[in-house]
């Protein structure tokens, strides 16, 4: 079977509904649709061992093996086709015979002759993809929708309605109920899957106020851009941003909450590096976690405020007031502590002894008291020898 080649078929196969195949079923309907396509024939022939290599089937017991053979019949079977014009309704199934003869290790497929058209003779009203990237997408839902945009790839765009992708998509009740959950299960791996088939993909909600609730998503608009031409390389500067495991650790858990999915963003992780300390992170993102948050953070001023007011309670620093008697201690010890001496000449140091001793003398006098001239010079000395000291 041929694998890295072009499926092409009438944009009116897009019309079958093909929620209910798993992702290796779809594999094997494009492979088939790529192996009829332009030969002018609805009978396809495969080999059951490449067929179980190709499509990475296990190695299971022969009973088994036979089950899933069935239950892949039963499914290729029941995919209905249905023809609608201003005269006719017509419903039909796509496949008109599937048979597995395991005595030979052949499996027959034909397609309803009716719709033979669908593969051969298309010349207007096609869709085509490549089958190499068909296969390089992960997601189920991812598989279904790429050909459905690739019908509508000459103008890069397609709004579909709520209720119409669910259908679709073919997606559980529970992701149905919580929107929150559509959005996080389904709408997020397409915008991480898409893109390698359909540049620049954005998909955005459109909403629409009804009367029973405000701004309720109504339907989904995906746009993509043309691929930059090969031989025009764009050189971006790559950015590596270094935190610690624990940190890491944290951001991994906060995004797997939708309302935290902000802290995913390069930009926002770059500006709270460069203005935060990562202890201070740390708090903050476990704050985050611990608190009941009502609604999605949309913007970094949130998550700003949040590390503010950690911020301003880890800068108030804490002093023990000092006990009155340690202090009155310090206090003696600084007053008996060697005070720097001021150097002066012999001469200068004569002169303000005489003075001191002429004061002291016209003191004495003044209140008639007799003085022992040599007791008041070597008392002055002391004085004087505290504050000054001869230079050499």
């Amino acid at each position: 079977m041929k694998k890295n080649d072009i499926v092409k078929y009438n944009n009116d196969l897009n019309k079958l509904n093909m929620s209910t195949l798993k992702d290796k079923e779809l594999e094997l309907f494009y492979a088939i649709c790529l192996e009829l396509k332009e030969k002018g024939i609805d009978v396809i022939t495969i080999d059951i061992t490449e067929f179980r290599k190709e499509f990475n089937i296990p190695q299971v017991n022969k009973k088994r093996f036979n089950e899933y053979l069935e239950n892949v019949q039963d499914k290729f079977l029941s995919l209905k086709y249905t023809l609608k014009t201003e005269k006719r309704i017509k419903k039909g199934t796509f496949f008109y015979d599937f048979d597995a003869d395991l005595t030979t290790n052949k499996m027959i497929i034909r397609v309803n002759p009716e719709y033979s058209y669908i593969l051969n003779g298309i010349v207007e009203y096609y869709t085509q993809f490549s089958f190499t990237e068909f296969q390089s997408l992960k997601s189920k839902y991812s598989r279904i929708l790429m050909p459905k945009l690739a019908q509508w790839n000459s103008i890069k765009k397609l709004e579909i309605q709520k209720e119409e992708l669910f259908t679709i998509l073919g997606v559980p009740q529970s992701y149905i109920k919580d929107i929150s959950n559509f959005n996080k299960k389904v709408i997020k791996p397409l915008k991480e899957d898409l893109p390698k088939v359909f540049y620049n993909l954005k998909i955005k909600t459109i909403k629409k106020s009804t009367a029973n609730s405000k701004n309720e998503i109504n339907s989904y608009l995906f746009s993509w851009s043309n691929k930059p031409i090969e031989n025009i390389i764009e050189v971006k500067e790559v950015k590596t941003l270094e935190i610690s495991k624990k940190l890491k650790g944290l951001l991994d858990e906060a995004v797997k909450n939708e309302k935290l999915e902000i802290l995913e963003k390069s930009s926002v992780l770059e500006y709270l590096l460069k203005h935060y300390s990562e202890n201070i992170l740390i708090l903050g993102i476990k704050q985050l976690l611990n608190s009941n948050i009502k609604t999605k953070i949309r913007t970094r001023k949130y998550l700003v405020e949040v590390l503010e007011n950690i911020n301003k309670k880890e800068n108030i620093k804490i002093k023990v007031k000092e006990d009155k008697k340690i202090i009155e201690n310090k206090k003696e010890i600084e007053e008996f502590k060697e005070k720097e001496k001021i150097e002066i000449t012999e001469d200068e140091y004569n002169k303000l002894l005489n003075e001191e001793i002429e004061i002291h003398i016209q003191e004495a006098k003044a209140k008639n008291i007799n003085v022992n001239l040599e007791i008041i010079k070597i008392s002055l000395k002391l004085k004087l020898n505290s504050k000054y000291k001869i230079k050499n």
